[in-house]
């Protein structure tokens, strides 16, 4: 019969531990990073718009919200104005994309 206690799980390479809150690694794997790097000058996606170009970061400090990003879309010449979580709005012009 089986002699191990039923709260003992025998060493099976299929078997994850389940992730624990706020852990950054979890059973020797590491979480998946963000791909694209939202840095002045890098280019981005957001949702279905391609090739955005990150012209700056406006930081907003003590209103609880995400920092905005003024984004550039060269092929259109259009600019938008982004907020993690908030969503993505087209506006006119690069200083009304850097307004909080």
């Amino acid at each position: 019969m089986n002699t191990l206690p039923a709260h003992v799980r025998p060493a099976n390479p299929m078997y994850r531990a389940p992730r624990t809150a706020g852990g950054d690694l979890y059973n020797g794997h590491a979480t998946p990073r963000a791909k694209q790097r939202w840095a002045v000058d890098q280019i981005v996606n957001v949702g279905f718009i391609k090739g955005l170009v990150v012209k700056a970061r406006v930081l907003t400090p003590g209103d609880g919200r995400p920092d905005i990003w003024a984004l550039w879309q060269p092929s259109t010449n259009r600019f938008y104005q982004f907020q993690p979580h908030l969503g993505l709005t087209r506006v006119d012009s690069l200083a009304e994309a850097m307004e909080a």
